[in-house]
């Protein structure tokens, strides 16, 4: 250690200055990558997160504020007969009947082909959870066209 003390004394004054300012430059260029990096990294990620959680927020209260809505209005969701519900419902979710099987007022087998698989499961969620039906059986095969669906369903309600 004393070697490299040496050597320093014996250099020059300007050598000296750019010793100083080099190591200077290379403890600023250090704490750079090993603090502010990860730091700058940790808020990126927070950020991300913070967005995530608000747009989250937004969905429940979306949906909060749709099922204090359908409490408050009773008449438009669980009530009417199943072929008036699926009238109502099968639009919202742009999907078609395409085979409809009535057993009586309360249960129906239905058939939706050429559906996007996700607006399907979709709207089986609207009809368990809001219009208070239950599902007794769901098969869901390939559609003909790539991307489609094919649902066959079981139905009923009280």
């Amino acid at each position: 250690m004393s070697s490299i003390k040496d050597t320093f004394l014996q250099a020059s004054p300007r050598e000296q200055l750019l010793v100083v300012l080099g190591g200077g430059a290379a403890l600023v260029v250090l704490l750079f990558v090993v603090f502010l990096m990860p730091m700058q990294a940790k808020a990126k990620l927070q950020k991300r997160n913070a967005d995530r959680v608000l747009v989250e927020r937004q969905e429940v209260k979306e949906l909060a504020s749709a099922l204090l809505g359908q409490q408050q209005n009773p008449s438009s969701a669980g009530s009417g007969s199943l072929v008036d519900m699926l009238n109502r419902t099968l639009p919202k979710y742009e999907l078609q009947m395409e085979d409809f099987q009535p057993n009586g007022n309360t249960d129906a087998k239905v058939r939706i082909a050429k559906a996007d698989l996700n607006k399907v499961l979709a709207w089986l969620n609207e009809l368990e959870n809001v219009e208070n039906v239950q599902i007794k059986e769901f098969s869901a095969s390939a559609g003909p066209e790539t991307g489609t669906a094919v649902a066959n369903l079981r139905l009923h309600r009280e």
